[in-house]
């Protein structure tokens, strides 16, 4: 049972890292929007248009910051859960045969 309930974790945390990776793109996509609109903006002489972006712009990059972290977290636990599940895999799959010869020599004997 905790190896599947391993495996579901597993999956459940690479499904929350494309999440959080087309999420990341997203935001990167909408700040360097942000980034042009306050550039624009100051070279065209209009500071209120660029104090406006730039309020929109600097929660955006602490939110983005938080998903980056986020998805360093997803990644980290991600890898160490896999390298268990593999290991975990690989002995699950020696007890089977262990299990089949010894079903298999027990048969032969009778």
């Amino acid at each position: 049972m905790a190896f599947d309930q391993a495996r579901a974790r597993l999956e459940a945390l690479r499904d929350d890292e494309k999440r959080l990776t087309e999420t990341i793109a997203r935001s990167e996509q909408d700040l360097a929007a942000l980034d042009d609109d306050v550039q624009l903006a100051l070279a065209g002489g209009k500071d209120d248009l660029a104090r406006f972006a730039l309020r929109r712009l600097i929660p955006r990059r602490k939110e983005l910051a938080q998903l980056r972290a986020q998805l360093t977290a997803r990644t980290t636990e991600a890898a160490g859960l896999g390298e268990r599940v593999t290991q975990q895999q690989s002995q699950l799959d020696a007890l089977r045969t262990r299990v089949r010869e010894g079903k298999a020599a027990l048969i032969a004997h009778f």
